[in-house]
């Protein structure tokens, strides 16, 4: 694999400390603009090749800002703009007053590009094909790209004014979208095994606040994190080559299930005589998740039935059709360090 780049106007660099009519004449300014333009030539695998980079040529181009004034200060930041990299982040506030910090990031992640599938519809949650047994022409076959796109944001806000108090919180959240190869088995047990497209369009979402107390000898803290998991392609339906199942009858490949999580949290330390320090963290926490179960089962239908390759379904008697999960955690740790003694350093702790 080589892979060989051609850069035009490499970097533009625009260093500089000039007034600003925002941050008026005791403001201090600088920045930085980039710029490249990518032509590429390469031989071997391309998703290889490109595995974590958008594989379009042309124009890459970003910036860094940043600016003082009476203790606010603000950066800026971009890099590959409009390209299936781009990143940004925004930070800013007033020293020992508040931060806020804003940042967003596409991830690509490419396997194949150009894969074929006997299945017409990959992407979507329903893999079929018109004839049964499928086609062994490959060039009738449908084509598309094994990728994953992963979306990521992030913001939140800090106060320290009130010290010795302060107050935290964040957002964020992260999706992941594209087809990923899955393998099902055709019959149960053994067979041929199926390499299907699986759509992924999943959702997390997370909240995390804390606030606390931060002055010597003493420092605690209560944080809650909430956070979310939702999954629109939780279950595949495909057309088995394995049976005589018809396309209204189709097979299921199940992935993760949408969830819920919470955590409560305290922090606490103090500082004791003999250079020692008490320290504490208490948790709580709970998952739950709800999903339907499947009523069926792949399986043999005769001996001579298998011998052919021809299988069918066993009905399950569910006691209840659809699934609670639930976990709790809790966790008590406690740590007592101390030196009493220049060359004696001594650890007591205990953990539930």
């Amino acid at each position: 694999m080589d892979r060989t780049t051609l850069l035009f106007a490499s970097i533009i660099g625009l260093l500089f400390l000039v007034p600003s009519a925002s941050f008026c004449e005791d403001a201090q300014v600088s920045g930085e603009v980039t710029g490249a333009a990518r032509l590429t030539d390469y031989t071997g695998n391309k998703a290889k090749l490109y595995e974590y980079d958008d594989d379009r040529d042309g124009v890459y181009g970003g910036f860094r800002l940043h600016g003082e004034k009476d203790g606010n200060y603000i950066d800026a930041h971009a890099a590959d703009i409009g390209y299936d990299t781009q990143q940004y982040r925004l930070e800013g506030g007033q020293w020992g007053s508040y931060r806020y910090d804003l940042r967003y990031q596409e991830i690509p992640h490419h396997f194949n590009f150009g894969a074929k599938s006997i299945y017409s519809g990959a992407g979507s949650t329903t893999l079929t094909y018109p004839t049964q047994p499928p086609g062994t022409d490959t060039n009738t076959w449908s084509q598309f790209d094994y990728r994953l796109e992963r979306d990521r944001f992030r913001g939140g806000i800090g106060l320290e004014k009130m010290k010795p108090y302060f107050f935290n919180v964040a957002v964020a959240r992260e999706t992941k979208k594209g087809i990923y190869p899955a393998g099902a088995a055709g019959t149960s047990p053994g067979g041929i095994a199926i390499e299907l497209p699986r759509p992924v369009d999943t959702t997390a979402d997370s909240l995390h606040v804390e606030a606390g107390y931060s002055q010597k000898p003493f420092f605690l803290s209560v944080n809650y994190l909430l956070g979310t998991f939702e999954n629109d392609a939780e279950r595949l339906f495909f057309r088995n080559p394995a049976t005589d199942n018809t396309a209204s009858t189709m097979d299921t490949l199940t992935s993760s299930p949408d969830n819920h999580y919470w955590r409560l949290g305290i922090k606490g330390a103090v500082n004791l005589p003999l250079q020692s320090k008490l320290s504490v963290n208490l948790a709580s926490s709970r998952m739950t998740s709800e999903s339907s179960l499947l009523s069926s089962y792949v399986s043999n239908v005769s001996a001579a039935a298998s011998n052919i390759g021809v299988q069918g379904r066993t009905g399950i008697l569910l006691s209840d059709a659809t699934f609670n999960g639930k976990r709790d955690a809790l966790n008590y740790d406690f740590v007592l360090t101390s030196t009493p003694l220049s060359q004696l350093d001594t650890k007591f702790f205990y953990r539930h």
